[in-house]
Order: structure tokens, then C-alpha cells, then sequence
């Protein structure tokens, strides 16, 4: 039975990966906390030295995903299998760049609330998806505001000072997992795709009626996805 370490997306927590806890539950899993520091670097040596794990399969979201391919970076001999949902292995481009200044800005004018509900929410789930949508933007939002304005700015810093990690995907020959939505506007199924070709021993599955956060907006089949490829690796 391999550990399992989730890393969650930017402002997000435990609760962004609570269908596939209660579905592996059987497995030892851990989710990390990404907080308290402004750089990928610092964040993936600090979640490798807290991590009650020797060895372990990471499982990484949107930003967790970016710091996953960190985390290979520094140690990949502890880590067993990637599972890669929803992300992108390139550094960031100059016009986001100018959007994470403008919202750091922004920041230090009292508009965090704002920033969460019209510039990050909007951009997680496909557009004009079912009812439960309203149910995952309120968890959205109340996992960014437990987390707050401080952890926004590190991860936003992080982020945008980030490295790209072709060479990184290029040099892993253990197994990895691509999981995407279609819908995804943040980082699109061709983007993954690019990932598959580096990534040598890889599969990729894209999801229909999914955006950003596949995981849960069609957790059923993103469950069922994980399990069997898990069930490889033993």
C-alpha cells in the first residue's frame, strides 16, 4: 500500500481533496499545508522535511502540481509515482506576471475579498456547470479566506518567480498520472498534453463537463482514475 501525499491548489486546503480522502481511504495519506513561505523552493524543502514519509506517491493540483514537480527536483528518490491534476510545467508568462503585481497591489488596498470572489473562483469550474457549482464556489471561497491574505501573497510570489520545469518532466522515468478538464481555461488539455510527451511513462486522461478542479466536479471518474493507476504500482 503505497502513502500518498496531496499537495492542494493555490488558497486551498485538506477540503479541495476531500472526495478522493474518503475514497483512498485506506491509504495512508497526508495532505500538505502550503504556507509560510514565498518561493517553490523553500515550500517543497519545508514539505519534504515535514512529511512523516519516507517514500511516497505525490498527487499535486494546479499550484500543488507545479510544487510537485519541485519536489522531484529536490528529492526525487523519495518519491514513488506523480499524479498530476489540472497544472503546468511552465514559468510564468509576463502578462500574468503584471496580473499577480496588480492583485498584490490590490492586496494592500483592502481588496482581498474581491480578488478571491472576481478574479480566482471565476476561473476554477467550466462554465455553466450544474447546480453543485454554487456549493464548490462557497468552498472556494471559504478555503481562501481561512487561509487569508498572507498566504495569498507568499503563494502569489511563488508563483510568479516560479522556474519551468521541462528539464525536470524530461528526466522522470517512474510513473506519472495527467489528469485534466477539458474545460480547463487556467491550463488547458493541450497543455497536458505537452506533459504527456515529456513525461516518458506517463498516461493522460482528460475529463468531459470538467474545468480546472476535475477532481471535484467529476470526482467519481477521478476517483476511479487514481485507483487503478495506484493499483499498478504495487
Amino acid at each position: 500500500m503505497k502513502n500518498i501525499l496531496l499537495l492542494p491548489g493555490m488558497m486551498c486546503d485538506e477540503r479541495v481533496f476531500s472526495p478522493q480522502i474518503r475514497f483512498l481511504k485506506d491509504f495512508p495519506i497526508e495532505v500538505a499545508r502550503l504556507e509560510g513561505f514565498d518561493s517553490l523552493e523553500s515550500l517543497a524543502q519545508n514539505v519534504l522535511k515535514e512529511t512523516p514519509f519516507a517514500s511516497f506517491v505525490l498527487c499535486g493540483l494546479s499550484m500543488g502540481g507545479i510544487l510537485a514537480m519541485e519536489m522531484i527536483q529536490q528529492a526525487r528518490e523519495r518519491i514513488e509515482g506523480i499524479i498530476l491534476l489540472d497544472t503546468n510545467y511552465l514559468a510564468e508568462k509576463e502578462e500574468k506576471k503584471a496580473i499577480r503585481l496588480e492583485q498584490l497591489a490590490k492586496i494592500k488596498q483592502g481588496k482581498f475579498k474581491s480578488i478571491i470572489v472576481d478574479e480566482l473562483k471565476p476561473f476554477y469550474l467550466k462554465e455553466n456547470s450544474s447546480s453543485e457549482s454554487k456549493e464548490l464556489k462557497e468552498l472556494f471561497y471559504q478555503m481562501a479566506m481561512d487561509l487569508g491574505e498572507e498566504t495569498f501573497v507568499n503563494q502569489s510570489l511563488a508563483l510568479r518567480d516560479r522556474r519551468g520545469y521541462e528539464a525536470v518532466l524530461k528526466s522522470w522515468k517512474k510513473p506519472a498520472l495527467i489528469i485534466c478538464g477539458e474545460a480547463d481555461v487556467l491550463c488547458p488539455p493541450e497543455r497536458h498534453q505537452a506533459m504527456k510527451k515529456l513525461l516518458t511513462n506517463s498516461e493522460l486522461w482528460i475529463i468531459k463537463d470538467s474545468g480546472h478542479v476535475s477532481n471535484l466536479e467529476s470526482p467519481a471518474e477521478v476517483n476511479e482514475i487514481i485507483k487503478n493507476w495506484l493499483a499498478k504500482l504495487n
